[in-house]
């Protein structure tokens, strides 16, 4: 029994070295993170992240930021690893935020000089939703975004107010 023990707890440390976490102080933020961390490591792509949050406990809907960061964060990952690239596969995330507004910048490496906004996936009537959320969070929250797609990389750059 004793055996069984030690090998149980030697597995789960294991388990939990190998999964990369991200400590922001904002769950979201870290959960999301964290599993594209994940992902992109099992998938060859190198992920550079940088945060500054003011207040860690944003004043954005659970929800809403869910939305919008998994979206971005799922669309990146999923465009390094279909782009092609063998040596330099990417994701560079940055959130910052001050009193009033929270700020996302998210690069990718992508397959293609520049891109679609029509998804490629089979079945697209089940697919393709991603950028309208991202666009229905940033509008609810007066916020901003900008799309840039060329030379073989994507870079979204998103704004919200914060609420009061």
């Amino acid at each position: 029994m004793h055996e069984a023990s030690g090998y149980i707890h030697l597995t789960l440390d294991k388990i939990d070295i190998s999964y990369l976490r991200v400590n922001t102080g904002n769950l979201v933020i870290d959960a999301l993170v964290s599993n594209i961390l994940n992902i992109a490591q099992d998938n060859g792509v190198r992920v550079k992240y940088k945060f500054n949050l003011l207040d860690k406990n944003l004043k954005i809907e659970r929800y809403d930021l869910c939305v919008l960061l998994g979206n971005i964060l799922d669309n990146a990952v999923e465009a390094a690893i279909l782009s092609g690239q063998t040596d330099d596969k990417y994701v560079e995330i940055n959130i910052f935020s001050n009193e009033y507004t929270l700020f996302m910048n998210v690069i990718n490496t992508m397959k293609d000089f520049t891109c679609s906004f029509r998804t490629k996936k089979q079945e697209p009537d089940f697919h393709g939703n991603g950028l309208a959320n991202i666009r229905r969070v940033t509008e609810k929250y007066d916020g901003n975004i900008r799309i840039e797609a060329m030379n073989y990389r994507f870079n979204i750059m998103v704004s919200l107010q914060l609420l009061e």
